[in-house]
């Protein structure tokens, strides 16, 4: 072995370091389940003589607060913070509590906070029993500490990585900084590593001196692609391992997946939208008029516990069954799991739901629809989750692959246990090799550990960030012009003197940023010419990305800064359409209200985020965010109510929307648009009822201009002779088109100048809006773009 070099670790350099000094290093896996940390001590480690650096495990007392429960010692710490009589619990102890009664989510118990890491909404738990718990990261920090005083009493951990999902943007990344402070860990700039290579560094550690050996003959400019599949998220990485005579190893990072909360809490969740739901509703005969949020945050928790119990349990009988087979080549039919004595809690009364048993063909069908397709909406939470497949694909693509180009696949994350996971991905990628370790879950912190102990005792970076989508500008004509390319390692900086302005009379100047093509804006800057600038004038934009994945630019006119913005991680929005964009700026600017406790904007702020959900047709949205502002700000605004009934309706809640709209007209007896709607509601199951509910209406609501459209579009409908009226109304609005609304010409002049027989064209003032900005974006001198 004396002539392979495994590790790029200079001997003149090595032989500087003394290696007796007891220097530890220290890896941590900040988990959404599960918390693990481990270390290395530099003194047993010889790499000449045994190239697998030795890992220690730090296990952990984990307490009830129940007397009955004895503690448990793990190295699987459950990312689980509780409080019961004032005493703080921590670990895999306080798992069982989910929904139980003396345990309420976000006042004395907390889970799935990894997810709400970088939110500047504080605080984030606003009902938590103290105020050592009421943000996510102050739950972090409080794990962490935990973890470290169990083996270290209160001595600080220097030289320690943790990891985060490899999309987190800056602000996550940061809380995490916050959290390793609070625990007494010293922080620093190169501290965090992404979850997936680590994973692969873990993989790669547990090899034996003759597989590495192997792999350092065999192994030349090979594609592996990460797919660590934890509890919250599903994190991949696509690597590219070589290894060099001189220098042994080299990992190249080709691309990293964009953010995507997809885990194992989400099978959780589908078992229990699809699978228990339904047995819910017989025995609770009124749940299509539960509000939204409590199905939300009393029952869907309370039925993905039940949930997690039936997954685990299927998959332990398939992974029992299938050995090192592929599910796909036995016969599943007869596999079942049963979780017994399944109860719900609602209102302080108890339902029973008995034994529940599900089959290995349920579960995969479940399973399947996250796998599968571009993507998956929930039906009860607001939240739509890129498939695995769809995942796969982006990432591939990203790294500018094909799908037979994938040498190898890493499986990690404790949720790669799921045996339909490595089956389904084999169907993807027929072409390439499985990695699988006994103990997939640990693989990430015990890479976070390898990195550590070659940064901080052999000052060599094992694997180094890079940028993982092209970002770029729209210039005039919408053609996009690439600023700073993918694949590049960080931080980059460039600038790029070769822009003009379209015209000498441009007062403003508009530059919307994109990821990979104008379709997918990141945001914009847009700024007013405070001076003349002729046609000749240079206009240069400075842009960089940092270390930290934030993309800032500046643009100049002959010098002159005319306007700067910065964008956090814009690879982890850059799948947004416009639309999308502007609900994420929405929803930060009113994280910004709350930290202000500015009340009136958040109001407004709420108000507006209903109606834009409404156009992008995100009904889950609308009904959350319309039940917390008749709950938070005004039940007695008919129009919010409105909303709600629209929400409901197109989410299939007909009882729910009747409910809403009810309430509206209670609030608002004389609003035409809520008689209109109702008409909808009626009209759905009987056409007749409707008009005649509408022609039964006092006339100053009688003659609003939709319902009198929507009289004559249901006269026609049921063969009445409805052309003269229809005609009138046409005549009236090419006479006078300011007495209909945006509304009424969108949708409801079409049917009308269809009963008489003339074509109707709309044209949406938006999109004039959107050509109206083409004028003040940029063009290029003389460059082929």
């Amino acid at each position: 072995m004396e002539d392979i070099v495994i590790y790029p670790i200079d001997d003149t350099l090595e032989k500087q370091q003394n290696l007796s000094n007891e220097k530890k290093c220290f890896g941590i896996d900040l988990g959404t389940t599960t918390t693990l940390m481990c270390s290395i001590d530099s003194e047993y480690v010889n790499l000449k003589e045994n190239m697998t650096v030795p890992i220690q495990f730090i296990k952990v007392n984990q307490e009830s607060p129940f007397e009955f429960n004895p503690t448990i010692e793990d190295e699987k710490v459950a990312s689980i913070v509780g409080i019961y009589n004032g005493k703080p619990y921590v670990g895999t102890n306080l798992y069982h509590l989910k929904g139980h009664p003396q345990f309420e989510f976000k006042k004395n118990l907390f889970y799935h906070w990894k997810l709400e890491l970088g939110i500047d909404h504080h605080p984030m738990y606003p009902n938590a029993i103290s105020e050592k718990l009421n943000m996510p990261y102050k739950i972090a920090g409080g794990i962490l500490n935990y973890i470290r005083k169990s083996r270290f009493n209160d001595t600080p951990l220097a030289n320690t990585i943790i990891t985060v999902p490899a999309s987190f943007q800056a602000n996550q990344r940061k809380d995490v900084l916050k959290a390793a402070k609070m625990a007494k860990i010293e922080t620093s700039n190169n501290m965090l590593i992404d979850e997936p290579n680590a994973a692969f560094l873990g993989y790669f550690n547990r090899l034996s001196n003759e597989e590495k050996v192997e792999w350092a003959k065999n192994i030349k400019n090979k594609n592996v692609l990460v797919i660590d599949f934890g509890g919250g998220t599903t994190d991949l990485s696509i690597l590219n391992i070589d290894f060099k005579k001189d220098k042994g190893i080299t990992i190249s990072n080709r691309a990293i997946s964009r953010y995507n909360d997809l885990g194992g809490q989400d099978i959780d969740t589908l078992i229990a939208e699809e699978f228990l739901v339904p047995k819910f509703k017989k025995i609770y005969k009124q749940f299509d008029v539960i509000d939204s949020i409590d199905v939300k945050d009393i029952i869907l928790p309370q039925l993905a516990l039940i949930g997690e119990g039936l997954k685990i349990g299927i998959s332990n009988k398939l992974s029992l069954k299938i050995v090192d087979e592929d599910v796909s080549t036995i016969n599943i039919d007869n596999i079942k799991y049963t979780h017994t004595e399944c109860k719900i809690k609602y209102k302080n009364t108890d339902y029973d739901l008995g034994d529940i048993t599900i089959n290995a063909n349920e579960f995969k069908d479940l399973f399947t629809k996250l796998f599968r397709g571009k993507s998956y909406s929930f039906n009860y939470i607001d939240k739509t989750i890129t498939t695995i497949s769809a995942s796969i694909s982006d990432i591939i693509e990203k790294a500018v692959l094909g799908l037979d180009e994938i040498d190898y696949v890493l499986y990690v994350g404790g949720s790669s246990f799921n045996p339909l996971l490595h089956s389904l991905c084999n169907e993807k990628l027929s072409n390439s090799k499985s990695l699988t370790s006994h103990e997939p879950d640990k693989l990430v912190a015990e890479g976070a550990a390898v990195y550590s102990y070659f940064l901080n005792v052999h000052n060599v970076s094992l694997i180094s960030p890079i940028t993982s989508d092209t970002i770029g500008v729209v210039l005039k004509n919408k053609r996009f012009y690439p600023i700073l390319e993918r694949g590049q390692s960080l931080p980059q900086k460039v600038t790029i003197p070769n822009f003009k302005l379209q015209s000498n009379l441009n007062q403003k100047v508009i530059v919307p940023v994109c990821i990979n093509g104008v379709d997918f804006p990141v945001g914009e800057i847009r700024s007013t010419l405070e001076s003349f600038y002729n046609i000749n004038t240079v206009v240069k934009i400075e842009a960089e990305v940092t270390i930290d994945k934030v993309f800032k630019m500046k643009v100049y006119a002959d010098d002159d800064l005319i306007g700067n913005a910065e964008f956090e991680n814009p690879y982890g929005i850059g799948k947004l359409s416009e639309e999308e964009l502007e609900i994420f700026n929405l929803k930060k600017e009113i994280n910004t209200s709350k930290l202000s406790k500015n009340l009136r904007s958040e109001k407004e702020l709420l108000r507006s985020l209903i109606w834009k959900f409404s156009e992008v047709k995100n009904y889950r949205g609308v009904v959350e965010t319309a039940e917390e502002y008749l709950k938070r700000f005004d039940d007695q605004d008919e129009s919010v109510w409105n909303m709600l009934y629209i929400g409901n309706k197109n989410l299939g809640r007909l009882e729910a929307a009747k409910k809403a709209i009810n309430r509206g007209l209670e609030l608002n007896p004389k609003a035409s648009y809520l008689h209109y709607n109702y008409s909808l509601l009626i009209g759905k199951n009987n056409e007749g009822e409707a008009l005649n509910y509408l022609e039964n209406l006092d006339d100053d609501v009688k003659s609003d201009i939709e319902i009198t459209c929507r009289i004559v579009d249901l006269k026609n409908e049921l063969g009445y002779n409805a052309e003269n009226d229809a005609k009138l109304l046409v005549n009236r609005y090419k006479n006078t088109p300011s007495d209909f609304t945006d509304f009424s010409k969108k949708h409801l002049l079409p049917s009308l100048f269809k009963i008489i027989g003339e074509p109707y064209a709309y044209v949406d003032p938006k999109i004039q809006k959107k050509n109206k900005d083409q004028k003040n974006y940029l063009d290029t001198n003389n460059l082929p773009f």
